[in-house]
């Protein structure tokens, strides 16, 4: 009998336990809640393009190459802790997300992503879900670096403005001949960027 009493009462224990953690537990288990999504134009976020925090998740912001970096952004109303970043893609594969640190006064990485195509007929990754990430900010971007949609030429006299990845050396006719590698951007497409931080425990 007395075993059986320390036994109730360690159940008991246990019990009370979680029932105190269950919070907890529960981020354990499903994980965390989220907040709401901070990047929607109905949260007082602004987008460029418009397209990418709309809400909607049939329209798609575009980004023209050009002489400048291909690049999407997203500017909260005030600055958020932002502990999760949802893309649904259109065609980028080698991206980096960047955050404003209005401390340092500088533009710092919080991912990089770095996919590679096993085959010209495999597309993009429709949906990227980071939710390892932890930092305080009002702006972020996406910095695109290549798409699925991208070319690669092969020059032996780039021009300026060109975008070397790569140079080899070739024979021509017998003859050594250093050949670049070069860019063709096209164009850039997302459909919506999602920002979350964690629910307030009520």
């Amino acid at each position: 009998m007395r075993f059986h009493g320390k036994f109730n009462s360690s159940v008991i224990f246990i019990l009370l336990a979680l029932a105190f953690s269950g919070c907890f537990w529960t981020r354990l288990l499903i994980g965390p809640n989220w907040s709401e999504n901070y990047a929607l134009q109905s949260a007082g976020a602004t987008a460029s393009p418009p397209a990418i925090n709309d809400g909607k998740y049939d329209t798609y912001g575009v980004v023209q190459p050009g002489d400048k970096p291909r690049i999407f952004t997203i500017t909260l109303p005030r600055p958020r802790e932002i502990r999760r970043i949802v893309i649904y893609n259109g065609n980028l594969y080698w991206f980096d997300i960047k955050f404003w640190d209005d401390r340092l006064k500088t533009w710092r990485t919080a991912v990089a992503v770095r996919r590679r195509k096993k085959s010209v007929f495999q597309g993009a990754q429709e949906k990227y879900d980071f939710r390892q990430v932890k930092f305080t900010t009002d702006k972020i971007l996406i910095y695109v670096r290549r798409t699925v949609n991208d070319g690669v030429v092969e020059k032996v006299n780039p021009r300026p403005g060109d975008k070397v990845i790569g140079r080899a050396f070739k024979r021509i006719f017998d003859t050594p001949i250093q050949v670049y590698r070069i860019l063709v951007e096209k164009p850039a497409y997302v459909r919506e960027v999602e920002l979350y931080g964690l629910a307030r425990e009520r």
